[in-house]
């Protein structure tokens, strides 16, 4: 876990313009993290899923060469099953890129899974890439367990405990006698009820 990210975007939660600085400096580290370890080409496929994803979405953009097909798929969770469903996408199955080399997730939560096995699931029909990446910023350890062999987990923070919501437990690394759950969606997006 890289401490001082984490800090930062904990205190950052409320103020729009420093969570947005903070994330967008997450999402640089993450995305030199990719680019440093794997092979980029002209058949890498960027996945945004929707609405948190935009928060990662520019650093990639920024750093993978050459430029990436983009794409979007939009999904939600029932809060009382956690079951999650795709809503809309800007795919189709079985589409002009079928011999996509990797797909690159952007997701900065990875909860209880059940979204990101959907996403999956949907981008297998689609592209039949290679590779599946996943790139978030807070992992749970029940993600990390069924996520794990479908895809290759890119984080800045793993092994998180959920609350009985699904939502990720995050410890503030500086104050472990605070516990705090976060929505980056709505915190990234101004949408928060703070």
């Amino acid at each position: 876990m890289n401490n001082g990210y984490v800090n930062e975007l904990l205190k950052a939660r409320g103020n729009l313009q420093l969570f947005r600085s903070v994330i967008h400096r997450i999402a640089g580290f993450l995305s030199l993290k990719y680019v440093e370890e794997y092979h980029c080409s002209d058949k890498t496929v960027l996945m945004t899923v929707l609405r948190a994803g935009i928060a990662l979405e520019r650093s990639f953009l920024k750093r993978i060469f050459p430029a990436p097909q983009l794409h979007y798929i939009r999904t939600k969770r029932d809060p009382e099953t956690l079951k999650a469903k795709v809503l809309d996408k800007t795919f189709g199955e079985n589409c002009e890129k079928a011999d996509t080399d990797a797909v690159l997730i952007l997701e900065p939560m990875l909860a209880t899974g059940g979204t990101m096995e959907v996403v999956i699931n949907e981008i297998n029909k689609a592209f039949k890439p290679e590779q599946v990446f996943i790139i978030s910023v807070f992992v749970s350890k029940i993600t990390e367990e069924t996520i794990g062999d479908k895809a290759t987990i890119i984080a800045l923070s793993k092994g998180h405990d959920l609350n009985d919501r699904g939502y990720i437990l995050i410890t503030d690394p500086y104050n472990t006698g605070e516990i705090v759950t976060l929505d980056l969606g709505d915190e990234y997006c101004g949408t928060n009820s703070h």
